[in-house]
């Protein structure tokens, strides 16, 4: 089916033949493989900035995936293929909301969302990987509006593993609302890594999450 060869390369699954865009995260796992989980934090630290002014204009960063996050040319990621649209452009009937990411009781897409993306995108690029029927089911479009089962990955440490899975939890009235709240759980998992290293993301994921 042509939407699922769709949906496989979206989420940079294996064995699709379609390319993935250039300099893309989806074209550096294809290459390269997965990231080492300091370097995901490193990822939602560059972007976060851009969550945080989408928000703060009243857009939404449509799309976040790894397909859509590139690496500049001078070494940080970015969210330039996740298009900018008004927020309230992604509305929705309360009827419609059930298992849709970032979705509250009136169908807004907000922050939530975009967090989701975020976790989401963490999780492919540590090595998880869609359930094979999401796969296959030729969901291109609907897998990004759905609550996503995903597997535990046992070389992620538990403090990290634990904020990807609250950021996809399948009940959106347990998900991070906010970049403070999702922000102060990564700050929280990385003070017991005390090193130059970690100390600096620390200062970067403070200065994007929280200002």
């Amino acid at each position: 089916m042509e939407s699922a060869r769709y949906a496989e390369a979206f989420y940079a699954q294996p064995g699709s033949a379609l390319p993935p865009p250039p300099h893309s995260l989806q074209a550096h796992l294809r290459k390269v493989g997965p990231l080492a989980w300091v370097d995901v934090l490193q990822l939602w630290a560059d972007v976060s900035p851009e969550v945080r002014q989408a928000s703060l204009e009243g857009n939404f960063r449509l799309g976040i995936w790894p397909a859509a996050i590139s690496r500049h040319p001078e070494g940080r990621w970015t969210l330039a293929g996740a298009e900018k649209v008004p927020a309230d452009r992604m509305l929705y009937p309360p009827e419609k909301t059930t298992g849709i990411p970032g979705s509250l009781t009136q169908g807004t897409w907000n922050e939530q969302a975009m967090i989701y993306g975020l976790c989401l995108t963490g999780y492919l690029a540590l090595g998880g990987r869609l359930p094979y029927q999401w796969r296959e089911a030729g969901l291109a479009g609907e897998v990004g509006r759905m609550c996503v089962p995903l597997v535990s990955l046992p070389a992620v440490p538990a403090g990290l593993w634990g904020s990807i899975a609250r950021g996809t939890h399948r009940d959106v009235r347990r998900r991070y609302c906010d970049l403070e709240s999702w922000g102060g759980d990564l700050q929280a998992f990385l003070s017991r890594y005390p090193d130059p290293a970690t100390e600096s993301l620390r200062d970067q994921l403070e200065r994007g999450f929280f200002h």
